[in-house]
């Protein structure tokens, strides 16, 4: 099963999903603020997918607009839309975790990646921090800094003048 749904069924209802359903800016023309904070979670597994979208469905301003669970879909999704955040796992079935990483930072530099993974060896952090991953979170230990990583997003946006 691949797709936006998470096991079969739909996420619950505090967490969106589709793009056109975010509210507008109410911030100055051009600029974010006001906007929630887009995520797309690639994760293969079901059971942890469900968990970071309840988790990322308990932080105000922030919206799931995609979910994948092979790297194909992953990179479908995040070039239909370009979201400002991706959870990424490493071991993905189809496209690898690491070549989606260079490839979405090599096609949007400003998208914040968050590589979450069980593989959180030094080799594998070295590896991905040197393609562009902005974050190399251990799914062991590290899981919880998910929601404050996207709440400071938020948090910073809000603070951040017009480019």
């Amino acid at each position: 099963m691949s797709g936006d749904g998470a096991s079969g069924g739909q996420p619950p209802a505090s967490v969106r999903t589709n793009p056109a359903s975010l509210p507008p800016s109410s911030g100055q023309p051009g600029t974010p603020a006001g906007r929630p904070v887009t995520v797309l979670v690639v994760e293969d597994s079901p059971i942890v997918r469900e968990r970071l979208i309840s988790l990322i469905g308990e932080v105000p301003n922030v919206a799931i607009v995609g979910q994948a669970e092979e790297g194909l879909k992953a990179a479908e999704l995040f070039d239909q839309l370009r979201p400002d955040s991706v959870i990424l796992d490493i071991q993905l079935p189809g496209i690898n975790g690491m070549e989606l990483l260079v490839r979405f930072k090599k096609a949007h530099p400003a998208c914040v990646v968050m590589v979450l993974t069980t593989y959180a060896f030094k080799e594998f952090r070295r590896r991905c921090l040197a393609a562009g991953a902005d974050y190399f979170l251990d799914k062991a230990t590290e899981f919880e800094r998910v929601p404050q990583v996207l709440s400071a997003m938020q948090s910073q946006r809000h603070s951040t003048p017009s480019r």
